[in-house]
């Protein structure tokens, strides 16, 4: 019985640990995202996108006790068929701060997705936008 209750415990300390800069949003969560961009009429078939998904960064105070935000998910979308952009997915760790695919010179949405409280933002589009 005391084995059992360690491992419930060394489990829920593990559970609780910071992420580290690694960690990378799951393939379930991201699948509700892409759901919910599809239906968004500044985005429409996620096949004519490159998609891009990473876990927020903490700022202020938050950002000593772990650099990542499990709670928010950033995107950036990139249209497929200009330059080299090829549509898909792609779920990355947190990087550097211009780690994001450029998107300068091209037709591009970014976001984020509020976990906690179920809310997206997408910025960059406007009725004009609207496919």
């Amino acid at each position: 019985m005391k084995d059992s209750a360690w491992i419930a415990g060394a489990l829920l300390l593990a559970a609780c640990s910071a992420p580290g800069k690694d960690a990378v949003p799951g393939e379930n969560l991201v699948n509700f995202i892409e759901e919910k961009l599809a239906q968004h009429p500044c985005v429409g078939d996620l096949e004519e996108w490159e998609r891009n998904y990473r876990f927020a960064k903490h700022t202020g105070l938050s950002a000593y006790r772990s650099p990542t935000n499990r709670d928010v998910i950033e995107f950036h979308l990139r249209r497929a068929g200009t330059f080299v952009i090829r549509p898909g997915r792609n779920i990355m760790p947190r990087g550097a701060e211009d780690d994001w695919p450029d998107g300068k010179s091209v037709h591009f949405l970014a976001g984020r997705y509020h976990i906690g409280a179920h809310q997206m933002y997408l910025s960059r589009c406007s009725p004009r936008n609207a496919r």
